[in-house]
């Protein structure tokens, strides 16, 4: 801990100080909803991932024990629902188990211990503060060997809102995004410090345990950490050199894996049980990949409902990184970083609802951003070379604003429609119009 906040690298005041500062911004906006409202992080896909807690906790996931004003909003809430006087979702528990301790918190100092009141709100939205505070804290330690504090901070900053990291912080803390954002940075974290130390089985440990939690959290995003796995900080003078390392680290890793994800799958396979009556099911049977054989891949990188470059323009600096080729380590990251976003496209272009439904931006990208944090840093310095360093400054800010101005003014959902994810007169109108929260501001 002492090596992740220290005065040189990120000073725990400063942590302190953004944590206090972003939850009572978080706290401030879900203060203002009611807990049946579609933003609210008790409903829709936030509520199916925390109501995981209220029904362990409070309801033993009996329908019976739940308040009645809880039951008679479902139908508006969504999230979850009720099976044979069960409480059911298709989620998995990962996030809550994340969430647990900021929940429990907020049980003890609840009047209302009904799990619907103001406090368990509250727990979504400073858990992922939190989760994402420790994420840039493990990622700032890796930076911290090669950048100034200024340099990683302003990075930092511009990435959180330049991307929709603040969206799923701030205004939709209770969906996975964040919790994930988190495995990810662990895992990059311990990937780093098992290269670089010869401290290698507590980072090892990590690896494994990182992915693990992946896997509890969600299950599909496993997919990409094969070549997340090969993905490496350290310079090698022959592809054989490389190759004898990756063996040696898979050898490491993949008992632990698997035991550490077994432990991991073991509340989710006694839901299963209790639910399904059977300890693997399929929580989503109504929802399968019926596009592989034709992908909406324009859609995921470039449609105006949720174009991942469209809503997040300084995507484009860390995908420069396939400019540099100095070495054989940028190489072989370079190959890596692109079978990623194959991948990643093709997983969620054959996706039955491609667009996510009610997402800013491309919200499943999200828990991938730490890799592209880093190599986004990297390319900065290596285009400073090129490139005056006010431009690449100047297009980081004029990132920051555009998708700031598109975050402002986005309610909740595009559109229920996929027919309609090409609509550019709807984008152009969301870019240009006052913001609702503006007009709220001045008419009062």
């Amino acid at each position: 801990m002492k090596a992740i906040f220290s005065s040189k690298s990120f000073p725990l005041f400063f942590v302190i100080t953004s944590f206090f500062v972003l939850s009572f911004v978080a706290t401030f906006y879900h203060s203002k909803l009611n807990f049946y409202d579609s933003r609210s992080v008790l409903c829709s896909d936030q509520g199916g991932h925390a109501i995981y807690l209220s029904g362990f906790f409070l309801y033993d996931f009996s329908a019976k024990k739940m308040p009645q004003k809880f039951k008679d909003k479902l139908d508006i809430m969504g999230g979850f629902s009720i099976k044979n006087e069960k409480i059911f979702t298709k989620y998995q528990y990962g996030t809550a188990l994340l969430m647990s301790p900021f929940w429990l918190i907020a049980h003890a100092l609840a009047n209302e211990k009904d799990g619907l009141s103001l406090p368990y709100r509250y727990a979504s939205n400073i858990a992922a503060v939190f989760y994402l505070l420790l994420s840039l804290s493990l990622l700032n330690n890796i930076l911290s060997k090669h950048f100034s504090f200024k340099m990683r901070l302003a990075w930092f900053v511009i990435c959180c809102v330049g991307t929709n990291i603040f969206y799923y912080t701030i205004i939709a803390s209770g969906m996975y995004h964040i919790f994930a954002f988190f495995a990810n940075s662990l895992f990059m974290y311990s990937l780093y410090h098992y290269e670089s130390t010869a401290k290698t089985r507590k980072y090892f440990l990590l690896i494994s345990l990182s992915i693990a939690l992946m896997f509890i959290i969600r299950m599909n995003n496993l997919v990409i950490f094969p070549f997340l796995v090969l993905f490496t900080f350290k310079k090698y003078d022959t592809l054989a050199e490389y190759v004898s390392e990756k063996v040696a680290l898979i050898k490491q890793i993949i008992i632990p894996t698997i035991l550490f994800c077994i432990i991991a799958y073991i509340p989710q396979a006694l839901y299963n049980r209790f639910i399904f009556g059977s300890f693997i099911a399929e929580s989503y049977p109504n929802e399968s990949f019926l596009y592989l054989k034709n992908p909406f891949i324009a859609e995921v990188f470039l449609s105006p409902s949720c174009g991942l470059l469209l809503y997040s323009p300084l995507l484009f600096i860390p995908l420069c990184y396939f400019l540099k080729i100095k070495t054989l380590t940028d190489k072989i990251n370079n190959v890596l970083i692109l079978l990623i976003l194959m991948v990643f496209s093709y997983m969620y272009g054959s996706w039955w609802c491609y667009t996510l439904g009610c997402s800013f931006g491309y919200r499943t990208f999200t828990e991938h951003l730490p890799l592209f944090i880093i190599t986004g840093l990297f390319m900065i310095s290596y285009l400073s070379g090129f490139i005056n360093r006010n431009i690449i400054f100047a297009f980081s800010i004029l990132s920051v604003f555009y998708t700031l101005k598109l975050m402002l003014g986005f309610n909740n959902c595009w559109c229920n429609i996929t027919d309609d994810v090409w609509n550019w007169s709807l984008f152009i109108k969301k870019l240009t119009e006052i913001p609702p929260i503006v007009t709220n501001l001045l008419s009062r």
